[in-house]
């Protein structure tokens, strides 16, 4: 297995998404320990409200399966205004879960329960890949 460094300068908001509080905690502390900013909020409107707030996301981390507004609906209103990586934690891993959050815009997946190592190789993947796409972007558009 790959070792694992924790000692990579990084930097961005990550926002985490469920309504399980112990959950949450976790993405927490793993998405800091990262040494990312973790934005938390146990549903899909707050989120939302959240994500909308100008803060500037890299990653979102979203359960799929929460009152109100879902994971699924928060992708797909995410969507609508940016293309920022978007991956589900969600205790669901069947093939027609998976179909739907494809459909909905969702990048990728960690199936529940999760490995540390495993998250800290999704949120790595996902940031750069951001901010890959962000510098990308900014040398086609001459900025």
């Amino acid at each position: 297995m790959e070792e694992i460094s924790l000692e990579k300068e990084h930097s961005g908001k990550i926002l985490c998404v469920d309504d399980d509080k112990m959950v949450l905690g976790v993405l927490e502390r793993i998405v800091r320990l990262a040494n990312y900013e973790p934005v938390c909020t146990k549903n899909g409107e707050e989120a939302l409200k959240k994500f909308g707030s100008g803060e500037g996301y890299i990653l979102v981390l979203t359960d799929i399966n929460m009152p109100g507004k879902d994971g699924i609906k928060l992708a797909e209103e995410i969507r609508r205004v940016s293309n920022v990586p978007i991956v589900a934690v969600t205790a669901y891993g069947n093939e027609s879960v998976m179909k739907r959050c494809a459909e909905a815009g969702i990048d990728g997946y960690l199936v529940k329960p999760f490995l540390f190592d495993t998250l800290i190789e999704t949120i790595n993947e996902y940031s750069l890949k951001n901010n890959s796409n962000t510098l990308s972007r900014m040398c086609n558009e001459g900025i």
